[in-house]
């Protein structure tokens, strides 16, 4: 596996970006907290925006940090693909025997492409929820504190 490898300042970056994600989580439940949900009124506008603008910050950045990683660490892991397809490009004459090229590496490769893909979703799922975890264990513990 590259995860330790070529993969790993991909890696190393989404473990970075999920602290972040979780203190905007943490802040996001906090905003939620202050909420009146049972009412349908106009004087609860700022606390409702707030929450808003916090859980859409949230939202795309679980969506960039995980994008990024996957293209990142996929770029990284089958680089060997890319190289070989990059001279295939410039000798083959035609986009059909490209992609023919490409299949057989394909289907030489498959394992590796395979367990690149697997490890990679596997470690962006758990990073995520670990992050969620965190992020959703410290929003209550503020939410505690504030009562």
């Amino acid at each position: 596996m590259s995860i330790l490898g070529e993969g790993r300042p991909a890696f190393l970056e989404f473990l970075r970006n999920l602290t972040p994600q979780a203190l905007i989580l943490a802040v996001t439940l906090t905003a939620l907290s202050r909420l009146d949900l049972s009412t349908w009124d106009l004087g609860n506008w700022k606390n409702t925006v707030i929450f808003y603008l916090c859980f859409s910050v949230w939202m795309l950045s679980l969506i960039a940090n995980t994008i990024q990683f996957i293209e990142s660490y996929s770029e990284a892991s089958l680089k060997p693909i890319n190289a070989v397809m990059a001279k295939s490009r410039r000798l083959l004459k035609t986009s059909r025997q490209s992609r023919a090229m490409l299949w057989r590496l394909l289907k030489r490769n498959k394992w590796r492409v395979m367990l690149n893909i697997m490890l990679s979703t596997l470690v962006a799922q758990i990073g995520m929820a670990a992050a969620m975890a965190w992020g959703i264990q410290q929003g209550l513990q503020i939410v505690r504190s504030m009562q």
